[in-house]
């Protein structure tokens, strides 16, 4: 018998069809618009450096509107029609930027390697020094051997607006850039797979599923790793966002074939791989993991051999092209320098007379172990800090320990992504445990996919440094994804359960650090108020920042050794840089 109902339904289950497609393609093209805009920037800063041009505001606004005229250009004679909306989000792109410069601002980074060698890097770049030529450093081995990506685009931040800080702005950006692609992905997946959800009505089941997937695209990019580093110049927060939007521009693609999800995909690829070593096994692995689910798919329809697919073609070539130009072309510092120089591109980490940091950067119970065992025992543990000679110290379930979330630092070695953890991991089993007792096809499926997700995680040595291995929370966010297509209501409760615990432990992050982090960066702001109008003299003990911050504000100072400074020198907050102040000048 006819439902009486149904056409009461018609129209607004019609309206929110076109309202999830107008959503997925507004994230789509935003995500694009973020990423773009540091793509291009990133080339015209690079660029600068080649042609050896001054580093300086004019340079870098003047190359990155000529790369955007030949980009729209492109477009426009392409007759890419799909891309005509993009103009629709300049404004939107255009605030997130803003909001985002503002933000990294006015939080000031107070982190012992932020401050110690990241902004030593963006500063120095700024103030002239050429990477691409002048491959030597001698005030920091770091900055004169590892990738330089990230740096660059903070240098040329810096350039533009005038203020340190400001570089870490591509924090804030990227993840909002990874939430948007990550949204799109999902409800592409949502609009190709369809799910049944707890209601009967199907005008409910839509808001449903654009709640549900709007709060897991948020918790994916909203990445613990993220959040702690996200006022800070560290890069982990950086690689976290940018294979988040790998994998879910990867998907979209699998699932659309269009062509500009590609972009994004090559434009991750290519700062993934300068910004750290360990990138270019990530991303390489999720490239090659992509490309297989394309094969089997297109095996698995027959419409044409997978070698003969254009999609397929049009995705290798992407992946291997980007790949190419941005460990040869955009890596010649450190890659092929390090390689003339040291005989290995991943140089201090490796080759002859490489250095090992993880000794004295380790627990000592984690000394001698596997990676597997030191997996299980760290995130099992008690969220702390906990470097040689001291032990992790095994968790206990319950009570929850909540004020461990204090523990939660840009360096937590132990179960760093939070006192959570156990809980997140015995749901998830629980989880992936129902998928294949009662959806065996589909527990199948997300087997694979976590061990493809798991490749990337323990081709790493250190796995168990959460910060090392921030794409493993979305191991969680994935079994959560595939729970929600099932039609076994019991499975989409405990995957919402999963979900509520995973948000739960960002916000108590985020809770925890940020206030934190904005506490600190005040005591900094306050420090230097009252040194307004003083003259000084500093010893920075190889921290650039005081100096940077000093200038800034008009505050006069000259440099000294230790030995020449009072005998009751002061320190900058959250540095080892001392000064004193002057009288009788």
């Amino acid at each position: 018998m006819p439902n009486p109902n149904a056409a009461l339904y018609k129209e607004p289950v019609r309206s929110l069809s076109i309202l999830m497609t107008g959503l997925e393609e507004w994230a789509v093209n935003v995500s694009l618009g973020l990423i773009g805009s540091l793509g291009i920037l990133y080339m015209a800063a690079y660029t600068i450096l080649l042609v050896h041009l001054p580093f300086q505001s004019i340079t870098i606004i003047s190359f990155f509107a000529l790369l955007s005229i030949l980009l729209l250009l492109f477009i426009k004679f392409a007759k890419f029609d799909r891309w005509r909306s993009l103009w629709l989000n300049l404004f939107l792109v255009g605030a997130v930027i803003l909001v985002s410069i503002y933000c990294a601002g006015s939080i000031y980074d107070t982190s012992f390697d932020g401050q110690g060698y990241h902004q030593l890097a963006a500063f120095s770049i700024h103030n002239g020094w050429n990477p691409l030529y002048q491959t030597n450093f001698s005030d920091s081995l770091w900055v004169e051997d590892y990738p330089k990506g990230a740096w660059l685009l903070s240098a040329a931040i810096y350039t533009l607006t005038g203020h340190l800080e400001s570089g870490k702005a591509i924090n804030l950006i990227l993840m909002v850039a990874a939430f948007c692609s990550t949204l799109g992905a999902l409800l592409q997946i949502c609009s190709t797979f369809g799910t049944k959800t707890l209601s009967r009505k199907p005008w409910i089941t839509h808001i449903l599923r654009t709640i549900l997937v709007i709060l897991i695209a948020a918790c994916a990019a909203c990445n613990p790793i993220t959040i702690v580093q996200l006022f800070t110049n560290y890069n982990d927060g950086l690689i976290a966002s940018l294979l988040l939007t790998l994998i879910s521009t990867g998907v979209y693609y699998v699932l659309t074939h269009e062509r500009r999800v590609l972009v994004q995909s090559a434009v991750a690829i290519v700062l993934l791989v300068n910004i750290k070593f360990t990138a270019i096994a990530y991303a390489g692995l999720i490239c090659g993991w992509l490309v297989i689910a394309m094969m089997l798919i297109q095996l698995k329809t027959g419409e044409a051999k997978m070698w003969k697919s254009p999609h397929i073609t049009r995705a290798i070539l992407v992946f291997l092209g980007s790949a190419f130009i941005g460990i040869l072309l955009f890596g010649w510092n450190p890659y092929v320098v390090n390689t003339y120089k040291h005989g290995h591109p991943f140089y201090p980490l490796a080759g002859k007379d490489a250095i090992d940091i993880m000794t004295l950067n380790s627990p000592d119970n984690f000394i001698g172990k596997n990676r597997l065992e030191t997996f299980l025992i760290s995130y099992t543990s008690k969220t702390e800090d906990a470097v040689t000679p001291m032990h992790s110290t095994p968790a206990e379930l319950w009570p929850i320990a909540w004020k461990d979330y204090r523990n939660v630092n840009v360096d937590t070695r132990v179960n760093g992504f939070g006192p959570l953890s156990p809980w997140i991991f015995i749901l998830s089993v629980c989880l992936w445990v129902m998928l294949l007792i009662w959806r065996w096809r589909i527990g199948l499926l997300s087997t694979l996919l976590i061990l493809a997700l798991l490749s990337t995680v323990f081709i790493n040595p250190e796995p168990w440094w959460a910060r090392y291995v921030p794409q493993l929370w979305l191991v969680p966010l994935l079994l959560v994804t595939v729970g929600w297509l099932t039609h076994r209501r019991l499975v989409q409760m405990l995957a919402i359960l999963v979900l509520i615990v995973c948000g739960i432990g960002v916000f108590k992050t985020a809770d925890s650090i940020i206030l934190l982090q904005v506490e600190h960066s005040e005591l900094v702001k306050t420090q230097f108020s009252e040194l307004y109008g003083k003259q000084l003299s500093i010893d920075p003990q190889g921290f650039i920042s005081p100096l940077v911050h000093l200038a800034e504000r008009g505050i006069t100072y000259k440099l000294a050794d230790k030995e020449a400074l009072c005998s009751s020198t002061v320190q900058f907050a959250f540095t080892p840089a001392q000064y004193c102040i002057r009288t009788g000048e």
